[in-house]
């Protein structure tokens, strides 16, 4: 394996196949498994970067993505053996999410201890998140009920709030980033999986949770004085919705500073200059701006 490792940015430019392409085949169809640095972000190989390629020419000549990740996969067998490499990982995840199927939280909870191994980010990432991911697709196509959903979905969120309360508040030097949901919504999954980020690199997390007004958001900032706040938008909202929220949230906040959202309720257009609105897609792209921006990760001396 090549020691040249490429980040997702380049691997897009490179590649031509969109950002959110590449997340959505790794997640969906497990096409590459780029490992990850120490800051959890994702390094691509040249081969994979090849295999990337590959796939994106089948689909190009008219296969279906998930006939064309099989397709280029079987044609690169040390990459297959690499794949089956994972399973081990997968197969506890697969067997944590049949425990919960069954409803049987104890069998869940010594399946998933197994993992303790792997770095938090992975856990995260790679385990948890494709749970949800993957209970939530079964409920849409009538293979969950809602009782199995609700309660897969407390173990998930109940394992990322066992590992921020675990990591702790941070220490009285770093810089602060207060998280919350929009108001109106309990969704707070895709929030607390970026607290839990923005943690391990260094931030001291502010956790509110879900349906957070915009005055309490920005009264809470008065007291503990963030480097920037972040938002997440389940449900779709316009722009101009976003825009008024965060006016409400600007006329209480005493000290200007970034407002970032994201999730699946806002998109790109609805950033706004005027009024210093950021929206992000997911944690790699949130930790771009952050570097770009140039946010401190340890608050400068009074």
């Amino acid at each position: 394996m090549s020691r040249n490792k490429l980040p997702i940015r380049e691997v897009a430019r490179i590649t031509g196949i969109p950002r959110n392409t590449l997340l959505a085949w790794e997640r969906r169809y497990g096409v590459v498994t780029p490992e990850r640095a120490a800051n959890g972000y994702r390094m691509y190989d040249e081969s994979e970067v090849e295999l990337l390629r590959q796939v994106q020419n089948l689909v190009q000549q008219g296969h279906r993505i998930s006939n064309a990740v099989r397709l280029a996969q079987e044609a690169q067998p040390e990459k297959q053996t690499a794949r089956e490499g994972l399973t081990e990982v997968e197969g506890i995840s697969h067997e944590v999410l049949g425990h919960l199927l069954r409803f049987d939280r104890a069998k869940a909870n010594q399946t998933f201890f197994r993992l303790g191994w792997l770095p938090l980010a992975t856990v995260i990432d790679d385990v948890l998140a494709p749970i949800l991911r993957q209970v939530g697709d079964m409920w849409e196509r009538g293979e969950a009920t809602v009782a199995q959903e609700h309660f897969t979905s407390a173990f998930v969120r109940d394992q990322l709030l066992g590992m921020l309360y675990k990591l702790g508040p941070g220490t009285e030097q770093s810089s602060k980033v207060v998280c919350a949901g929009y108001p109106g919504e309990q969704h707070e999954m895709g929030l607390l999986m970026i607290a839990l980020h923005l943690r391990l690199l260094g931030f001291a997390t502010v956790y509110l949770g879900a349906d957070v007004p915009p005055g309490d958001l920005a009264s809470v900032a008065n007291v503990v004085d963030p480097v920037f706040v972040c938002q997440s938008v389940f449900q779709p909202i316009s722009r101009q919705e976003l825009r008024e929220h965060v006016a409400v949230f600007r006329g209480v906040l005493e000290d200007p500073i970034p407002f970032v959202a994201g999730g699946r309720g806002v998109t790109p257009d609805h950033a706004d200059t005027e009024l210093d609105i950021h929206v992000l897609s997911d944690f790699e792209e949130l930790a771009t701006w952050i570097r770009s921006a140039q946010i401190p990760l340890v608050k400068a001396p009074a």
